[in-house]
């Protein structure tokens, strides 16, 4: 089975959520530590939307595919999970859920493969 999502590499979307207006610091100290725990290289970016409703920031989240589609299928997932620990204030996830889908579809086909 061959997925591909961004055969190219790059700089791709692979979320968008919301938290309090009030959260936007603990955002950027969770980006922070969640390259830190990854790799410690800069690994994921996040962009702050001009718009979103009273009260709420949004943010579009970006991760680097030039270092491989399947690690950066990894780290979606690993990134979308570690926003739902942090608990930050007002988080929701808008878009993006399917990274942990496509982790562990490609954690199945792995272990598939190595039993053949």
């Amino acid at each position: 089975m061959k997925l591909s999502t961004n055969p190219d590499g790059g700089w791709q979307a692979v979320a968008v959520f919301e938290v309090e207006s009030d959260a936007a610091v603990a955002v950027d100290a969770f980006v922070v530590q969640f390259d830190d725990d990854v790799d410690r290289t800069s690994t994921c970016k996040l962009v702050r939307a001009a718009d979103a409703p009273r009260g709420y920031c949004w943010f579009e989240a970006l991760l680097d595919f030039g270092s491989g589609e399947w690690r950066a299928i990894r780290r979606a997932s690993a990134l979308i999970s570690g926003l739902e620990r942090a608990r930050l204030p007002g988080y929701r996830l808008l878009a993006g859920r399917e990274w942990i889908g496509l982790a562990a579809m490609q954690r199945q086909h792995e272990a598939e493969a190595m039993t053949r």
